[in-house]
């Protein structure tokens, strides 16, 4: 499983056709050709959370110029769309170089949030050969008692049919165990109750 990442502001713009692709040309913000401009900063300075209406020649047609309305983000908000991107890409390479076989989860954080954020991560993956738990960059919290206990689960006992269509499959005690090799990541960003974990 890949979760999509969110939307940046050309992704989803406020009001216009479509999202702006790659190799597109933003020639104007609000009217204020971007050439005159010594950098495209000037023209976004303080504007956050602001509508702006820009001047775009979409990729495949050069010539002709569209008005979109777009929301730029915050730097904080900036900055944790680049992190998403880079939990999405490193779910990615996992699940290519793994051909589906090896499960990958990341935490920003051992907080009260990171409940949520292992349950959606883990369980679409606990039945995989092997599982990648990334902590690098993780901020410390206090959850890392309950997340080893979830990890730690065993598998005390098979239950198998002798007749029938499920005498060949067996299934386990332990709802959501996970029962295969499992490594961690850390690095020197890993903080706190991440070290620990």
């Amino acid at each position: 499983m890949i979760a999509n990442k969110p939307p940046s502001p050309l992704d989803r713009p406020l009001c216009g056709s479509r999202a702006v692709p790659e190799g597109s040309i933003i020639e104007a913000i609000n009217g204020v050709p971007l050439l005159s401009l010594p950098s495209v900063g000037f023209a976004l300075r303080n504007q956050a959370g602001k509508q702006l209406r820009l001047s775009v020649r979409y990729a495949e047609s050069p010539g002709v110029s569209t008005d979109i309305m777009v929301s730029p983000l915050s730097t904080r908000e900036f900055n944790d769309l680049r992190y998403s991107d880079w939990e999405a890409s490193r779910r990615r390479i996992v699940e290519e170089a793994g051909d589906g076989r090896i499960g990958y989860l990341h935490l920003r954080s051992t907080s009260g949030t990171s409940y949520t954020e292992f349950a959606r991560q883990f369980f679409p993956v606990f039945e995989r050969e092997a599982l990648i738990i990334d902590v690098r960059h993780n901020s410390g919290g206090n959850q890392d008692s309950w997340l080893i206990e979830e990890l730690r689960h065993h598998v005390w006992m098979f239950f198998q049919e002798r007749y029938g269509s499920q005498a060949t499959e067996a299934s386990w005690n332990t709802q959501m165990a996970f029962r295969g090799h499992m490594v961690a990541l850390c690095d020197e960003k890993t903080s706190s109750d991440g070290e620990a974990l």
